[in-house]
């Protein structure tokens, strides 16, 4: 199962700043690339060429390659009774948004950080989208779904994470478990990584670079309402 990457080539003298703050484009030998500031440490990179996919890590013993598909610095979560405003004036939603099952779904997909998928589950991205509040910025965040993302998704081949509120600077699967370093950010980051397990859901750990645990949501809606 290969991470998918359009006319990726590897540099010896390419490296990608990983860190905690802003992101912005640059040029490595003559491709795009991601140098994110504040830089924590340099490594080898392969970089992906694509405008739809903005960074990609290298997988070396324990660590899982990565792609940062979105990345929307100026994405904020609605307020929640501002929220709840929007959706009740959607048709799909209306005056049940205010009534359970809907309520409480809300208020799981309000109420974490982090949101992971190891599948999209029946509403097919819909209510993860609509329930977070992502669905404001459809538009930044397609070149996430267009090349045939979805697909792979669903043959397992692909994990996805959303990220609000922080960036990713580091990926590994140990002892059984993705482990996402991350560090405060502005806005909304999507990553899409190689699965390296077939579990139902992701088994995800997320810290800080201090070590402190962030909790994830398993975005993976499979029911019905």
């Amino acid at each position: 199962m290969g991470l998918v990457l359009t006319s990726c080539q590897r540099s010896p003298e390419a490296f990608i700043q990983i860190a905690s703050a802003s992101v912005e484009a640059v040029a490595v030998d003559g491709l795009r690339a991601v140098s994110i500031s504040a830089a924590v440490i340099d490594e080898p990179a392969v970089i992906a060429s694509s405008p739809n996919i903005l960074a990609a890590r290298t997988a070396s013993p324990g660590n899982v390659a990565y792609a940062i598909c979105a990345h929307v610095q100026n994405w904020e979560r609605p307020s929640e009774s501002e929220h709840l405003r929007q959706l009740a004036a959607i048709p799909r939603y209306g005056k049940t948004i205010y009534e359970d099952p809907l309520r409480s779904l809300l208020a799981d997909f309000r109420g974490f950080p982090v949101i992971s998928f190891a599948t999209y589950g029946l509403s097919a991205r819909s209510e993860p989208l609509y329930l977070s509040g992502v669905w404001t910025v459809l538009d930044d965040i397609e070149a996430c779904y267009s090349q045939g993302q979805p697909a792979r998704m669903g043959e397992g081949e692909l994990g996805e994470t959303w990220l609000m509120g922080y960036a990713a600077n580091g990926l590994i699967w140990v002892d059984g478990m993705y482990q996402l370093t991350v560090e405060p950010a502005q806005g909304l980051q999507i990553l899409q990584f190689e699965r390296q397990e077939e579990l139902a859901t992701l088994p995800m750990r997320v810290v800080a670079a201090d070590g402190m645990a962030i909790q994830v949501h398993a975005g993976d809606y499979v029911g019905s309402w």
